[in-house]
């Protein structure tokens, strides 16, 4: 990781993480996911706490979906009819259709689910705006998808990144030789397995 990242402040960071990943579920193409690792990575260095780099992501999201959810519930369906009318190739009446079906028997579902799909956190908020998913549904479902992904992610990085740390730290360079080298006298026999089957 680069040497400035370090240096940058903490509560820099916990804003940029609140922002651009409310940002990014209030449907503005921003890099929520990759925000999120570059916390994690560098809660294992020192700098920022990943327990407040995850409720900072959370209330991200939460805040941002809010947001997202009340502009498609105000506005979502006069834009969605825009659209099919201005992209029909791109967006035909019946995706709308299908989609409509999908929020209606799936809508908590999917909320739950877009916390961890790169598209859907930008479109899952808004659209169930547009297509009614009931306000307390869509409140629980991306709730739990907030604390799922924010705690979920920040704490594995950082927990995976620790324990990677600590194992690289306690390897001697002769350990590491050999591990190259065990490493290495095992591919051609992988390929020979691959090729065989």
């Amino acid at each position: 990781m680069q040497a400035w990242l370090s240096e940058v402040p903490a509560f820099v960071v916990y804003l940029a993480v609140f922002f651009l990943i409310g940002g990014q579920f209030l449907c503005l193409p921003l890099p929520g996911g990759v925000v999120l690792t570059t916390a994690g990575l560098l809660a294992v260095q020192g700098t920022v706490s990943p327990v407040v780099v995850s409720a900072v992501a959370a209330a991200g999201v939460l805040a941002g979906s809010a947001a997202g959810y009340r502009l498609g519930a105000r506005g979502g369906r006069a834009v969605l009819a825009r659209l099919v009318a201005r992209f029909p190739r791109v967006l035909p009446e019946k995706r709308v259709v299908a989609t409509e079906r999908l929020f209606e028997r799936w809508g908590a579902w999917v909320v739950v689910v877009s916390c961890f799909s790169a598209v859907l956190r930008m479109i899952a908020a808004p659209l169930a705006g547009t297509l009614g998913v009931p306000v307390r549904r869509f409140a629980a479902a991306i709730t739990v998808s907030a604390v799922a992904w924010a705690f979920g992610t920040t704490l594995g990085i950082y927990y995976v990144g620790q324990a990677a740390e600590q194992w690289i730290n306690g390897l001697s360079l002769v350990g590491l030789a050999m591990l190259v080298v065990v490493a290495l006298a095992s591919v051609p026999s992988w390929f020979r397995r691959r090729a065989e089957s």
